[in-house]
């Protein structure tokens, strides 16, 4: 009888024993990925503080080649309780290119950075700003059921925020990167699923360095512009006090395109065409600038075109020139898509715009001031803006067609410095040192 109360007993012990160490051994499995998280953080902001030297320095010697790479090779240099390693590397055959690979080093860990960036001026193609789905200088959003794609299959759908990208829920798909220069707190990194996958395995919502947000203003007395709408016009809706004008051109149900503009006497027949041929909205954007707001209900668009609203508001009756709504579509607005998948239509404006209805539009939208979406069109285009709102419920896409740079240049020229300019970039976890 003792010796079957000493085994209980024992049994007891040993039972109580292999407990107590399998708690142990959970917490400190819990601690160590803690702390490899950690670690993980940690060497990839040394990564990124070893790139951004690197960068300085390049960008310091742009005006001249870059032949000298070894110059930029930085051995092991300390970054707090981490250090960092730089290795600049001539591509093959482009002597003004160079792979920067860069390894952020913390503790057991290492995260690692390649880029490649080209000494040269940005000007070809589509300008940088206009090369995501969405570019925002604020907090960046993506709920509900949003579906980011792109027109093109070669292309990715990419978004990008100069602060913080946050996304909520599971319901919407990015075709393309997320890419964000401040913060993060994406917990769906498999909702981003690029077309074009260049980052293998590693997670698609990446930091990467800000894109300049360019100035939507335009001058009426730009020579790019052809047409200009001012308070004085018959066809803008005025106040009941015609003192004080609303200053909004106000066009439904119509269909506009630029040779109807030659025709009426406005436009010399000298820029309207060249030698017998059609150049105004075909080989040149034609360009419409408002004093005012424009609003736009069940609109088609033919050729190349920007309709600019300077966004002027009133306030108790006292002409105001601070921006304001700026645009406001409703329903049907359609530009054109050219052969190449770029939209043709430019909706511009110094102020606000304001989406509403449930069809489609198809342009590209440039703004000083917020675009919100209160319906869920079929969209086709780019959306620059501040801050970019979906008030919308329901299924939603937002297709990615770049613009013509017929409808980017218009008072705008990419003015990008010469070089760095980045044409690469990806990163991954090196996992463990030895």
């Amino acid at each position: 009888m003792e010796r079957i109360v000493l085994f209980l007993v024992l049994g007891a012990f040993l039972t109580g024993s292999m407990y107590t160490l399998n708690v142990e051994s959970n917490t400190r499995d819990a601690d160590d990925a803690l702390q490899r998280y950690q670690y993980k953080e940690l060497a990839r902001d040394a990564a990124l503080a070893g790139l951004r030297r690197t960068v300085a320095s390049l960008a310091r010697n742009a005006h001249t080649p870059w032949s000298g790479h070894n110059a930029y090779d930085l051995g092991r240099t300390p970054y707090g309780d981490g250090a960092y390693e730089v290795d600049v590397q001539t591509v093959a055959g482009q002597a003004d290119t160079v792979d920067v690979y860069v390894l952020g080093i913390f503790g057991p860990d290492s995260i690692r950075i390649d880029a490649r960036y080209e000494r040269a001026q940005d000007l070809g193609g589509v300008p940088p700003a206009f090369r995501s789905v969405i570019l925002t200088e604020d907090l960046l959003q993506v709920r509900g059921n949003i579906t980011i794609t792109t027109l093109d299959p070669g292309i990715n759908a990419n978004i990008h925020t100069n602060d913080e990208l946050r996304t909520n829920g599971n319901s919407f798909i990015v075709e393309g990167y997320g890419t964000y220069a401040n913060a993060s707190s994406t917990s769906q990194p498999d909702n981003f699923q690029p077309r074009v996958d260049y980052n293998g395995p590693e997670s698609n919502v990446l930091q990467v360095p800000e894109i300049t947000l360019p100035d939507a203003r335009l001058d009426s007395n730009d020579a790019d512009v052809h047409w200009v709408d001012t308070d004085n016009w018959p066809d803008l809706v005025l106040e009941p006090d015609p003192g004080f004008p609303t200053a909004v051109l106000n066009i439904q149900d119509e269909i506009y395109g630029p040779g109807g503009f030659c025709t009426d006497g406005r436009i010399p027949p000298s820029v309207c065409w060249q030698d017998g041929n059609p150049v105004l909205g075909d080989t040149q954007a034609f360009v419409w600038w408002v004093a005012g707001n424009i609003d736009m209900t069940n609109v088609q668009v033919q050729g190349n075109v920007v309709l600019y609203a300077d966004g002027y508001r009133t306030i108790n009756g006292t002409p105001d020139a601070a921006p304001g709504a700026g645009l406001l579509l409703e329903d049907d607005i359609a530009g054109e898509i050219n052969a190449d998948d770029q939209t043709q239509l430019m909706l511009r404006t110094a102020g606000e715009a304001h989406i509403r209805g449930n069809d489609r539009v198809i342009g590209s939208i440039w703004a000083n001031g917020d675009v919100t979406f209160y319906g869920t069109p079929d969209f086709y285009g780019n959306v620059l803006t501040p801050e970019a709102r979906f008030e919308g419920l329901g299924d939603f896409t937002l297709t990615y067609a770049a613009p013509s740079t017929l409808i980017t240049t218009p008072g705008y020229r990419n003015d990008d410095p010469i070089g760095p300019v980045l044409i690469g970039y990806a990163e991954w976890d090196e996992e463990y040192l030895p």
